[in-house]
């Protein structure tokens, strides 16, 4: 009688050894998968920052004189209100996979294919904002696009010579890039 109380008060039911390596298992792939997504957003976050031609575009207008600013100031704010549903779709599509990511059961396929919704919603964001871009530097001269590669590679991404790769080796050598120091 002693025996059967000694194993009843003080041990706890415990489940089979497999049982918990498997839920061990089990947490550290939700922790992997996790990371790999969360990193993945981190690096198209700062892709972003790297390709935001668009909104620098628009800042180095302000360099500009009266006439030139407001003509690239107004063809950006033209496609503006064709931009905002795009952006709109794309914050929907971070959304959408986020939930699908903390969704249980985890269902690895919904979430593959929530992250390709993803890239293409920002995708075709970056597409719309590249053709007002392509559409003002056109407008440009080449001496202003010069002085807009100069001006972004002093405040692009990464402080000053951020994008130092894109900025010509001299002034009438257009193409010619200076690689980036590692």
């Amino acid at each position: 009688m002693t025996t059967d109380m000694a194993t009843t008060s003080g041990a706890r039911p415990r489940g089979p050894r497999w049982m918990r390596i498997a839920l061990l298992a089990s947490v550290a792939l939700n922790v992997l998968v996790l990371g790999v997504v969360a990193g993945t957003m981190w690096r198209l976050r700062d892709a972003a920052a790297a390709g935001a031609l668009g909104p620098n575009m628009l800042a180095y207008s302000t360099t500009l004189t009266g006439e030139r600013r407001e003509q690239i100031r107004q063809m950006f704010h033209e496609r503006r209100a064709a931009i905002r549903p795009l952006r709109r779709a794309a914050q929907e599509a971070r959304r959408d996979m986020v939930r699908t990511l903390a969704a249980e059961p985890f269902d690895k396929a919904a979430l593959a294919a929530a992250h390709e919704r993803m890239l293409a919603a920002e995708t075709q964001v970056r597409r719309a904002i590249g053709a007002v871009v392509a559409d003002a530097a056109e407008k440009l001269t080449a001496e202003e696009r010069r002085g807009f590669m100069r001006w972004r590679g002093r405040r692009g991404p990464g402080g000053p010579g951020g994008d130092s790769d894109l900025v010509p080796d001299h002034e009438g050598e257009g193409g010619k890039g200076r690689p980036r120091r590692p």
